[in-house]
Parts: C-alpha cells; sequence; structure tokens
C-alpha cells in the first residue's frame, strides 16, 4: 500500500470518526441534559403543540404546518433521488466503457479508485432520500389523525405526538446525512479537504445543536 494511500484512507478515516463521535457525544447529551441541547427542546415543543392542537381542535393550523415540514422534505427527497441517479448514470457509463467498475490507473483524482468513491456517495444519496422518504410517510399519517378530536378512544394524541416526533427525526437524520455528502464529494478531490470538511462541519453543528 502506497503512502498516498495511506494518507487517504487515514484522513476520511479520521473525518468519519469526527462525525460518529460527534453525533454519539449529541445524543448522549439529548438523553442526560435536554435542556442544553436545541433538539430536545425542539422535541418537548411539537409534543406540546400536538397535544395541544389536539385538544383546542385547531386541525387546519396543523395540517398547514406539517404542509410546510413535507414540502420541504419533499424538495429535499427529490434533490437526493435526482443527484443519486446522475452518481449512478456515471458509474454505470463509467462500467459500460471500460468493461468492469474502474477507472484508468493515470486518472488525476484523489489516490483511492474514484468509483468506490462515487459509490459511497451513491449510498450516501440513497440513505438520505429513504430517511426523507420516512419523513414524509409519517408526516403524512399524522396530517390524518392530528385532524380527529383529542377524547375520540380511536386515536391517542400521544400516539400522535409521537408520529410528528418520528417525522422530525427522520427530516433531521436525512438532513445531515445530505450534508455529510458534501464532505464525501470534497474526498473525490482530496482526502485532506475532506477532513477539514468535517471539521468545519462539525464545528458547525455545535454551535446549531446546543444552547451557548
Amino acid at each position: 500500500m502506497s503512502a498516498s494511500i495511506t494518507v487517504d484512507i487515514a484522513c476520511i478515516t479520521i473525518a468519519l470518526l469526527i462525525t460518529v463521535i460527534y453525533n454519539g457525544i449529541l445524543m448522549f447529551m439529548i438523553r442526560k441534559h435536554p435542556s442544553t441541547v436545541r433538539h430536545a427542546m425542539n422535541q418537548a415543543a411539537r409534543r406540546a403543540w400536538t397535544l395541544d392542537v389536539m385538544r383546542t381542535n385547531r386541525d387546519i393550523l396543523a395540517v398547514q404546518t406539517l404542509r410546510n415540514g413535507m414540502m420541504a422534505a419533499t424538495l429535499l427527497a427529490s434533490t437526493s433521488l435526482t443527484l443519486a441517479s446522475l452518481v449512478a448514470a456515471y458509474l454505470y457509463k463509467v462500467g459500460e466503457d471500460s468493461g468492469a467498475w474502474s477507472l484508468p490507473d493515470d486518472t488525476p483524482i484523489g489516490h483511492v479508485n474514484p468509483v468506490i468513491k462515487l459509490f459511497i456517495l451513491l449510498c450516501l444519496f440513497m440513505t438520505s432520500f429513504f430517511a426523507f422518504m420516512q419523513s414524509l410517510r409519517s408526516a403524512s399519517t399524522a396530517s390524518f389523525l392530528i385532524g380527529i378530536r383529542a377524547d375520540q378512544p380511536e386515536c391517542n394524541p400521544d400516539r400522535v405526538a409521537d408520529i410528528v416526533q418520528w417525522s422530525a427525526l427522520f427530516y433531521s437524520f436525512g438532513t445531515r446525512a445530505f450534508v455529510l455528502s458534501f464532505v464525501l464529494l470534497l474526498w473525490i478531490f482530496s482526502a485532506p479537504a475532506a477532513l477539514a470538511g468535517s471539521v468545519i462541519v462539525n464545528a458547525v453543528y455545535v454551535f446549531n445543536d446546543f444552547v451557548h
């Protein structure tokens, strides 16, 4: 294994470890110190909002609010699928032209086979698409249930609140997967650039996720 490939693998491994460790710390803080994390505060606000709109029968407001989130998830799901299709089409073209899933050895892009990088990127875009679709599915279900009066035995407000929470959770997961794809895009050109991108992205997350 050449030194350039070692540096390539080391940089992307560190970049991914930074992301995994940060999200592990974030999950720990959400469970143990929810008052310091915006995600936990938003979860409590969504639950309180769902229970309130069902008890006061403000179903039109609720559906409009959920629809706004569904429109955003639809846009991002479409974008993820489009980018995944473009990457898949390029990989197919490469395989057709070369007769194998490889590129010439003198391709001046990175040190690890670019096809491997693009395949990982394709998987990430598809993961993002799946997460946004699950968010849409949960939001669509909640938009029906939230119009039922809270005193109806067929619909428990806490259950509806859980569905709204799942929709938001999948949306957050899809967004983070989508953002991570830009780090992998940098990896196609340079592994140190991907490492720097991972540090910058997680630094921005620190300011966005935690209450200062």
